[in-house]
């Protein structure tokens, strides 16, 4: 099993998913409802507490080397972060109550301007400039993965109906966690004002069943950023 157990995020999470945690989702229809609800939340509560780093290289060592190593598998080279020949600003921001370990990086593709927010469980790709590639979310999603993705072809997404909080979206929206092999086979996002976020889920083969993913960042690190 590859999810895990979150500090200060819904207690669904603690332990992995387990059957019953499992049936409450499935009731709702979506199998991916809770985990994508806690990673947006964890985003978003984390939105304005980023510090900047003077480099990429001054980001913590784990985080960065798994960073590289999925932004490889996941964009296309030049919309990585870290093969980017434009300039690209560097972020991060440690867990607290409510929020997880995430880099951040800001930068342009093309004519468009990205925010990747990045945990050990997930990437966050956002672009405001959104106006020009649909007329719906879905749409706008679907332009976003052909241009950035590392996908043969752009995937097509669907609103994910009856989501109480979120205008979310997916491109599989049946899809639950034990049958995503790869982070290509489910991709989901949101619509908000200030555009639209894919939300790309990191699957982790060599996780054990019980690990915090929160934490991401060594505690050399985290002693240093209080």
């Amino acid at each position: 099993m590859w999810w895990l157990a979150l500090a200060g995020l819904p207690a669904a999470f603690a332990g992995g998913c387990g059957a019953a945690g499992r049936k409450s989702v499935m009731a709702n229809g979506d199998p991916m409802h809770e985990f994508r609800t806690a990673w947006l939340d964890a985003v978003y509560a984390a939105s304005g507490a980023f510090t900047p780093a003077p480099t990429r290289a001054a980001l913590p060592r784990r985080a960065r080397l798994e960073s590289e190593w999925w932004h490889k598998q996941v964009f296309q080279s030049p919309a990585s972060a870290h093969r980017s020949d434009g300039a690209v600003a560097a972020s991060f921001h440690v867990a607290t109550p409510g929020t997880v370990d995430l880099i951040r990086f800001e930068y342009v593709v093309g004519a468009l301007n990205f925010v990747v927010t990045e945990s050990a469980a997930f990437l966050h790709v956002s672009c405001a400039d959104v106006a020009d590639l649909g007329a719906s979310p879905g749409a706008q999603a679907s332009e976003l993965s052909g241009k950035l993705l590392n996908l043969p072809k752009p995937r097509s997404f669907t609103m994910i109906p009856g989501d109480p909080k979120y205008r979310s979206f997916s491109s599989a929206m049946h899809t639950p966690d034990v049958r995503i092999d790869n982070w290509a086979d489910r991709i989901d996002g949101v619509a908000r004002e200030e555009g639209v976020a894919l939300l790309i889920y990191k699957k982790h083969v060599d996780y054990d069943d019980f690990v915090n993913l929160s934490q991401w960042f060594d505690a050399a690190f985290r002693a240093a950023h209080p």
